[in-house]
């Protein structure tokens, strides 16, 4: 398991996690867990609101993506 969080850290641009204290890697493992979840449910709501945009014969659904893309430029 420590050596999938080293990974997990290194891929997510920590460059010496191979360095850090246990509890350290264990803690930033955690963080990065929780940032990578939420940007692929990100990706997940983005990619749904496209089918439905593409899936609208009334032009709604476009509308919303636009509006969630923005939301999540501006946010």
């Amino acid at each position: 398991m420590l050596r999938v969080s080293v990974s997990l850290l290194l891929s997510e641009g920590h460059r010496n996690a191979e360095f850090y204290p246990i509890a350290k890697i264990w803690y930033e493992a955690e963080i990065v867990k929780e940032r990578v979840n939420a940007r692929i449910s990100t990706e997940v709501v983005s990619l749904h609101a496209a089918m439905v945009a593409v899936a609208s014969p009334t032009g709604k659904g476009v509308a919303h993506l636009e509006k969630l893309l923005k939301d999540l430029r501006d946010g």
